[in-house]
């Protein structure tokens, strides 16, 4: 029988009358899942990546770092679970006690689940650790961008041995684009299939091409109805949109795209959806010299 209680491991290996780390608490943490990277200064200095998974903080041991270069591939060694509480732990460790040295944080933040299977539907983030390929966008001060965890030696049991690599995928461009409109959705997806985009050029909305992924099915649940209230009847681009099973919205949400390039024809290519920008005004909204986004 599978043991209910994932923090076992992490309990078990500590002396909380020693260690100041959390116990640990249960509950399920903030809305968005968080991350954290921590220095750890123990029997050899490495980095601790701590992803927000459900109720507890999967942890992985990266001796090197994570990087902000795509060309750059970490050795990710599986740990133990951590309790959520763990994202704000600095301090020593006593000397004797498991990890015996000193822990400070070095990044933090939230990150948004990128998975999709073949035809394009999102998959829970912890269905994709299993598998054993997970993508995702990471927003914290020092690491942002899309980055993956990929299991390559080991069983899907964590047998021993088991390694992942933790890579930052191609840098990404970013900027705002109004919703003009959206796609039905087909199969099994729901809420809709892809956002149709534009920006304000001359005061006219001139359309650059839409945005299938990046959603999960919260948000596209929540963002179709959102859209449904916007509705109109014709189409708010002043050119043709050749897009099938279209419907059309009021031009008033903005939302962050990332996006790898411009096409010759001015359409985005490889575009994924970052969120929505409640602080920014469709009308204000142009075409721009998109920022890379890269860590500061």
């Amino acid at each position: 029988m599978a043991d209910k209680d994932p923090l076992r491991t992490y309990r078990d290996k500590r002396d909380f009358d020693r260690t100041k780390e959390p116990r640990g608490r249960p509950g399920a943490g903030e809305e968005e899942p968080r991350f954290v990277v921590q220095i750890h200064d123990a029997s050899t200095m490495h980095f601790d990546f701590r992803l927000q998974v459900g109720d507890v903080l999967k942890s992985w041991s990266v001796p090197k770092g994570p990087s902000t270069d795509p060309g750059d591939k970490r050795l990710a060694v599986p740990t133990e679970d951590h309790p959520l509480e763990y994202e704000e732990f600095e301090g020593v460790i006593p000397e004797g006690e498991y990890g015996g040295g000193t822990v400070i944080v070095w990044d933090h933040g939230t990150y948004r689940p990128l998975s999709h299977d073949r035809r394009g539907r999102p998959v829970p983030f912890d269905e994709a650790l299993e598998r054993g390929h997970a993508t995702f966008w990471l927003n914290g001060s020092k690491l942002r961008g899309e980055y993956a965890l990929t299991r390559f030696r080991g069983g899907q049991d964590g047998g021993k041995g088991e390694a992942w690599l933790l890579v930052k995928l191609k840098c990404s461009l970013s900027q705002e684009f109004v919703v003009g409109g959206f796609t039905e959705p087909a199969g099994s997806r729901v809420g809709f299939g892809a956002l149709l985009l534009g920006y304000y050029e001359d005061d006219r909305l001139r359309y650059a091409g839409k945005v299938g992924t990046g959603f999960d099915r919260r948000t596209l649940i929540g963002l179709r109805a959102r859209l449904d209230e916007l509705s109109i009847p014709e189409p708010p681009f002043a050119d043709r949109v050749r897009e099938a099973r279209s419907r059309w919205v009021k031009p008033a949400l903005v939302a962050q795209i990332a996006f790898t390039e411009w096409t010759r024809d001015g359409m985005l290519r490889h575009s994924r959806f970052l969120g929505l920008r409640d602080d920014k005004t469709a009308r204000d909204v142009v075409r721009e010299r998109p920022s890379p986004l890269t860590a500061e």
